[in-house]
């Protein structure tokens, strides 16, 4: 008892898509000329006339037949064929009693029979009344005719609102099929804009049969989570096999938005899928993954994107990018892995990327694997946990405004580099703070950490190999190093970066907070300290070394000194009670020492690294803040038996 429901078979129309009067439907059984039984009730109980014949407007009258398939012809009154199709499949709703039920969503969308008003063949519908669809468990509501904003609208016009279920709102209950070739861009945000409605709640895009298809940019409403029901991998070990829920976007906009301008998107997310091109797609290089408009107190989680220009980008630009947290970011293939730009006008604040929380897993061949460019940015922080930036033309980049000071970062976590070809990190403007582990493979790069501008302040933790720590305001030519310190024990300490030692002097001292890398040993006011003993350092050459050092109370102070352990030649730099001291002794036990005095407290009370540039050609030490600042400056010819003591350099040692 099925409705032979197939708009082109309702009405008959000649080549100039002209209605033709009195035109004639024949039903017969699939691949047959063999007329079979027509019904004008649902119950089949009523039979027609086989051929049907069309009214003065060409329209036929709805009609029913057996479950089955079935070939339909179409003729003039004078027997000229205007329409013919074979192998039609006609299956039947279930409504039995006074419940409504299909077995298919498509089913239901395509149904003609359920109208507002009483008609031949047709099934009255009352406002208010359940509709139900067997295959996912799909609730809808009728609406009434007026209703300006329905969730989905049959054939026959009835108009649908979806009934959340506990997980919120499937796409599929909008129709969205998810088979890579119909768009189920409407659909999808139909069911975010039903979400809305509702106050908010989840949007669900379950496993598709092959990719969910959208031209349009998603606008993810507020209070609104879009959820792919996959964890999302990196970019690595089979490429988007890994992605069980992939959007496959062929505009050229931003795939998905948060925030329009006109509307904050607060307390939303974007959590679990994949968003992908691939080359020879229209739309390769040439759109933005998930665009972060206008985005406070919000997430992103496990998402993955694939050739884009921009897989993820922050900009601010509509108000602020606030209080958001981000985890398992993962790009392959982009221009940009992430970019924040934030077009602030210069003497404001607003608008402004604040408390921004990104939190990548992967980014691999990329141009950039993540930009900070410019505008008002602070207090935001990259965590690198466990993550890879490879293989891209240059790993972080920041370049910011003009002198980069609205631009604050912080780096955490453990973060593997390798094969990025203009650098790992490459800082122009800006100030980023480096913490954490951070690890670089560098085969064939062309620099690791390249300093052109701003300000580098490594927190103590920060462990590089080998790179090349510009500071700013400093020709950098020969070996750079920056040292910190694992305790051994028994007061000895060892450099993973550079393969120095170092060890306890003096009245030196160890506590709990100096025993694992960067801050050495508590000294006690008369010679206690650290002495370095690394013999990777050429008094021949220009090079700069930063190191950090602090004086933690009144007389308690760290001393560290960098030895030739065997000629005995030492440079020497301490923290003292309101000045630096600064030493050089040559090998025949001659000593310089001057104190730089005007050193304010707070450039003591806290780790600080401190920056030792040697002149060969002049014969000159110069000390300054990383950030190249002088805090007070002294010019000293080197003792002879330092410059002219010539010592190979090391390399670091394997892991």
């Amino acid at each position: 008892m099925g409705l032979l429901n197939l708009e082109s078979a309702s009405i008959a129309l000649d080549h100039n898509s002209t209605p033709v009067a009195h035109a004639k439907k024949y039903i017969m059984w699939a691949g047959t000329d063999q007329a079979c039984p027509v019904y004008s009730d649902v119950g089949l109980t009523t039979m027609m006339a086989n051929p049907l014949v069309a009214d003065e407007n060409g329209q036929f009258e709805l009609c029913f037949l057996v479950d089955g398939d079935y070939k339909v012809v179409i003729t003039t009154d004078r027997d000229k064929i205007l329409f013919s199709q074979d192998d039609i499949s006609v299956t039947s709703p279930l409504f039995f009693g006074t419940a409504k039920t299909f077995n298919t969503v498509s089913q239901l969308l395509a149904d003609r029979v359920l109208g507002y008003g009483v008609a031949l063949g047709r099934r009255r519908v009352s406002l208010g009344e359940n509709i139900t669809v067997n295959e996912c468990g799909f609730t809808y509501r009728v609406l009434s005719p007026s209703a300006s904003a329905p969730d989905v609208i049959t054939a026959g016009g009835v108009k649908l609102k979806v009934v959340a279920t506990g997980n919120g709102f499937d796409v599929r209950a909008f129709g969205a099929v998810g088979d890579n070739e119909a768009d189920d861009g409407p659909a999808i945000q139909k069911a975010l804009d039903a979400a809305s409605v509702d106050g908010g709640g989840c949007v669900i895009l379950p496993v598709a049969p092959k990719r969910w298809l959208t031209t349009q940019t998603l606008i993810v409403p507020p209070s609104v989570s879009l959820i792919g029901s996959a964890r999302t991998g990196g970019t690595r070990g089979g490429g988007t096999s890994n992605h069980a829920v992939t959007l496959n976007y062929t505009g050229t906009g931003a795939a998905i938005q948060l925030g329009t301008g006109a509307v904050t998107c607060v307390s939303a997310a974007v959590e679990g899928l994949a968003i992908v091109s691939e080359p020879g797609y229209p739309n390769y290089r040439n759109f933005v993954g998930i665009l972060a408009y206008d985005f406070r107190k919000s997430h992103l989680r496990n998402i993955y994107v694939e050739g884009a220009e921009t897989a993820f980008c922050f900009t601010g630009e509509g108000g602020a990018v606030a209080y958001v947290d981000t985890d398992n970011l993962n790009a392959y293939d982009c221009v940009k892995g992430v970019e924040i730009e934030c077009p602030t006008p210069l003497g404001q604040v607003s608008p402004f990327i604040q408390a921004l929380h990104l939190g990548v897993r992967e980014i691999n061949g990329c141009g950039t694997g993540i930009r900070l460019g410019g505008g008002q940015q602070n207090h935001s922080r990259i965590e690198l946990r466990a993550a890879e930036l490879g293989a891209c033309d240059i790993g972080i980049l920041v370049d910011g405004d003009s002198g980069g000071k609205r631009l604050t970062w912080q780096i955490d976590g453990q973060a593997w580099f390798e094969h990025n070809t203009n650098g790992n990190i490459v800082l122009n403007a800006g100030t980023l703070y480096v913490s954490g582990d951070i690890t670089q493979q560098d085969s064939n790069v062309s620099g690791g950490f390249i300093q052109n501008g701003g300000r580098l302040i490594p927190l103590g933790r920060a462990a590089f190999e080998d790179y090349s720590i510009h500071f700013t305001g400093f020709t950098s030519r020969g070996l750079v190093r920056a040292w910190s310190f694992v305790d051994e024990g028994d007061d000895h300490f060892h450099c993973p970066i550079s393969g120095a030692r170092a060890e306890v002097i003096g009245g030196g001292s160890k506590t709990g907070t100096h025993t694992r890398y960067g801050d050495g040993v508590a000294g006690d006011g008369s010679g206690g300290g650290v002495i370095i003993n690394d013999t990777s350092i050429d008094w021949t050459a220009d090079w700069t070394v930063g190191f950090l050092c602090y004086n933690t109370t009144n007389g308690n102070h760290l001393a560290f000194s960098i030895e030739d352990s065997v000629t005995d030649s030492s440079l020497d730099l301490s923290p003292r009670p309101g000045y630096l001291r600064v030493r050089t002794e040559d090998n025949g036990g001659g000593r310089v020492s001057d104190d730089l005095g005007n050193v304010q407290d707070n450039y003591l009370r806290q780790p600080v690294w401190y920056v030792i540039s040697h002149d060969a050609t002049a014969g000159t030490i110069r000390f300054h803040a990383p950030n190249g600042e002088a805090i007070n400056e002294v010019t000293r010819a080197v003792p002879p038996a330092l410059t002219s003591r010539y010592i190979p350099v090391r390399s670091a040692p394997d892991r």
